[in-house]
């Protein structure tokens, strides 16, 4: 019974279709093209946002400190800092690691480690690597750094500097970069769903067009 209403319906289906060709054709080549458009920028938009959410994982702010900061001290603002809402990681550096990573990074430059050896000591700090759960975040975080009295045991200041103002003016084209994004995929969706009315819309009013000799009969 099932398979005899499927060939019912194939072979109306196909007997409308060759009734109208030139009307069913140019519907089905719209419904190809609009379908096209909407998956093409769908597909467009999730490379986007794959893109940028790569570029996110690479922007960070790091903190660096004197070379006389004492370890328990940098460790104690790092849990202060990780109290915070915005906070997603943090990655501590000590001033022998810094030593080591500069090193190797330098190692075909024997001019600039001679340089070091002749210092005689470690002039590098320490310094936290600090990586928010969104780029919007790092302006309050900074702002924190600054404001609150992240001092030693002695009462002196620790923090060398903050790098978040060297990088704020890329910091702020991506977030802008990220708000335009999230628009164009707002947009993206309403449009796709607008569309896909307006298609299911005209395939009803276009099979009642080509039914309509039927529906007239019908109506007798």
């Amino acid at each position: 019974m099932i398979w005899v209403n499927v060939k019912r319906i194939l072979r109306s289906g196909f007997f409308n279709f060759s009734r109208n060709t030139f009307v069913s054709l140019s519907s089905v080549l719209v419904m190809v093209i609009t379908l096209s458009v909407i998956s093409s920028l769908i597909f467009l938009s999730a490379i986007l946002n794959k893109s940028l959410d790569t570029i996110k994982d690479k922007v960070d702010v790091n903190v660096y400190f004197v070379t006389t900061a004492v370890e328990d001290d940098i460790l104690s603002i790092q849990k202060t800092l990780e109290g915070l809402p915005d906070v997603a990681s943090i990655t501590y550096t000590s001033r022998e690691q810094a030593l080591q990573d500069f090193r190797i990074l330098h190692e075909n430059d024997q001019l600039t480690l001679q340089a070091l050896d002749e210092l005689g000591e470690n002039p590098l700090g320490a310094s936290l690597n600090i990586k928010a759960k969104e780029p919007s975040q790092y302006e309050g975080i900074a702002q924190f750094l600054q404001t609150e009295p992240l001092l030693s045991k002695d009462g002196g200041t620790i923090i060398d500097k903050v790098n978040y103002f060297q990088n704020k003016v890329a910091i702020d084209k991506l977030n802008n970069i990220i708000n335009t994004a999230d628009s164009l995929g707002f947009i993206i969706v309403i449009v796709s769903v607008i569309v896909s009315i307006l298609i299911t819309f005209n395939t009803i009013r276009l099979s009642i067009y080509i039914s309509r000799e039927e529906i007239s009969v019908m109506q007798l």
